[in-house]
């Protein structure tokens, strides 16, 4: 086996490697919809190079070195519509249809040309160039661009200048062989397999990277959000409000923080059972949502118990915040209970204080709650500056 068939083995097992790994990828990520496009992509990836790897066996390479380039385009087509699943609003569908037809149909107006013809080299290697350039016209274009896309970005543009030069260095290096079957045998295709072969790697790890970080992002986003709610969970919340905390008290700069609860929760859930029950959980938590705005992070933090940390506002600005939720809520209305049931929560407020820590903030924000709850519920208190730490080691919560 010469050097060229040699890389052109390695490439082809590549492909079924890299075709594995973003299949497993959308397998278990079902909403990654470009990993489906890779792993298909590069599945085709491997039928082009087997085809490539018969064509010096065959007696009359004429039709494989056709189906391989046609394979080839049309993977490399699917990359790039993988490519618009990530980057672009829109899949340019048209784009790719006009580019496969002029591609084929453009081959097979110089397959007679000479093989050393510039122009007919340039003809076979241009649909591959002009695929390469709209992947990276598509990452520029998009609002996500991270350092990881950026270099992605100049991959494609390596990508296709090595396709556009490919006819140069075959000439340069005294052409593609006299037919089809001499071509692996080449100097030349050892050294354009070895170059594809390294560009394809590394853009194949790159967006494995891209894609598994989204994946792990994902996962980590789950792990710290509440399924019914929405909203973050109290691990996500407490990992959340303890950075806020240091940047407020490094910027000298305020915070609330604001604890909810549903009045009555428990009655609620055994009169008309937990499916409404979750109901009522949901309503609250897009009131939340509707009254928040980016800079609040809003969890729940227990069954019908939840957060809310305010950056840089003060107690009376969270207070506002706490009516305008209690005001909305006492408005809130299922469908399926009697027209004069309401719902009320109430609400517990604690301002952030010079070298206070998270556990005592919380625990003067959960004594302002037990005091709008003895206080007859659906309202709001302030929480007072010197609660003494042990303020709650005898309390007795209310039935909420």
């Amino acid at each position: 086996m010469s050097g060229a068939g040699f890389i052109l083995a390695m490439n082809l097992f590549m492909s079924g490697i890299f075709a594995a790994a973003f299949f497993m990828i959308s397998f278990y990520d079902k909403n990654c919809v470009p990993a489906r496009f890779f792993a298909l992509a590069y599945g085709l990836g491997m039928l082009n190079f087997a085809i490539e790897f018969l064509i010096p066996s065959l007696a009359d390479a004429r039709g494989a070195v056709f189906l391989a380039f046609a394979v080839l385009v049309v993977a490399m087509l699917i990359f790039a519509a993988g490519v618009a699943q990530r980057y672009a609003k829109i899949t340019p569908w048209w784009l790719f249809a006009v580019v496969l037809v002029l591609s084929l149909v453009s081959n097979q107006l110089t397959v007679d040309m000479a093989r050393q013809s510039i122009v007919r080299m340039s003809v076979y290697q241009g649909p591959y160039a002009v695929i390469f350039a709209i992947c990276a016209f598509l990452v520029a274009r998009s609002e996500r661009r991270s350092a990881f896309d950026r270099v992605l970005m100049g991959l494609f543009v390596l990508n296709s200048a090595h396709f556009l030069s490919k006819p140069f260095l075959a000439t340069a290096l005294g052409g593609m062989g006299d037919r089809p079957q001499s071509y692996i045998a080449t100097e030349y295709a050892l050294l354009s397999q070895s170059a594809s072969a390294v560009l394809s790697v590394a853009t194949a790890i790159l967006l494995l990277t891209i894609l598994t970080r989204n994946l792990l992002a994902s996962i980590a986003t789950d792990s710290e959000t509440d399924v019914l709610s929405s909203l973050f969970n109290r691990r996500g919340f407490e990992r959340r409000v303890r950075t806020a905390l240091s940047e407020a008290q490094a910027g000298d700069i305020p915070i609330c923080l604001i604890i909810c609860d549903l009045d009555y929760f428990k009655q609620i859930n055994d009169t008309y059972g937990h499916a409404t029950g979750d109901k009522v959980i949901a309503g609250f938590a897009a009131i939340l949502k509707s009254v928040s705005d980016r800079e609040k992070i809003v969890a729940r933090i227990g069954g019908e118990e939840f957060a809310v940390l305010l950056p840089g506002s003060i107690s009376q600005t969270a207070r506002h915040y706490a009516e305008d939720v209690r005001l909305a809520f006492s408005g809130f209305k299922l469908t399926e209970l009697a027209g004069n049931d309401s719902f009320t929560a109430s609400f517990g407020i604690a301002e952030f204080q010079a070298g206070e820590g998270f556990s005592s903030m919380m625990r003067r924000a959960d004594h302002a709650l037990y005091e709008a709850k003895k206080a007859g519920r659906n309202c709001v208190r302030l929480a007072a500056n010197d609660l003494p730490d042990t303020a709650m080691d005898n309390v007795q919560r209310l039935e909420r």
